[in-house]
């Protein structure tokens, strides 16, 4: 049932960023760009909950575990993506699909990176107030704080 959940929200968030990002840049969304990104969210959504899961289940899980999930879910809706693009125009369907998936795979952790990012900045901010240098407030409170953070990665 997670796996579903999973699948629905990620191509309800998929359509709406096509959608948005369409918008933005002055562009007419067609139907079959919104099916494509709904495949594509649903991949990356099924994937990341099937490897992760929901809730208490994610909350416990490994850095490992974390990482795979995110990533995989970043790669394999990147590459439906290219696929179905590449479909829609004519090319063949693989073409681009590999480095897709890299792409896919390295944006994918990227909201990872989030809260221990906020915790080197706010240590490098207070050590301009009279703390340590810099670089020894980074290693020493914001890496410490970050593996002592729950839910963060290291944790």
């Amino acid at each position: 049932m997670h796996v579903l959940v999973g699948a629905l929200v990620g191509a309800g968030l998929s359509v709406a960023m096509a959608w948005a990002v369409a918008r933005a840049l002055g562009r007419r969304v067609g139907w079959r760009e919104l099916v494509v990104a709904a495949a594509a969210g649903a991949v990356g959504g099924a994937l990341t909950t099937a490897t992760l899961g929901l809730g208490a289940g994610a909350a416990g899980a490994s850095t490992t575990r974390v990482v795979a999930a995110w990533s995989g879910g970043g790669a394999s809706a990147a590459a439906v993506d290219q696929g179905g693009r590449n479909a829609l125009e004519g090319r063949p369907v693989l073409e681009g699909t590999g480095q897709a998936a890299a792409f896919g795979a390295s944006t994918g952790v990227l909201p990872l990176a989030a809260k221990p990012a906020r915790a080197a900045w706010a240590h490098l901010r207070g050590a301009g107030r009279g703390g340590a240098e810099p670089g020894v407030a980074l290693v020493d409170g914001a890496v410490a704080d970050t593996v002592r953070t729950p839910g963060v990665v290291g944790a």
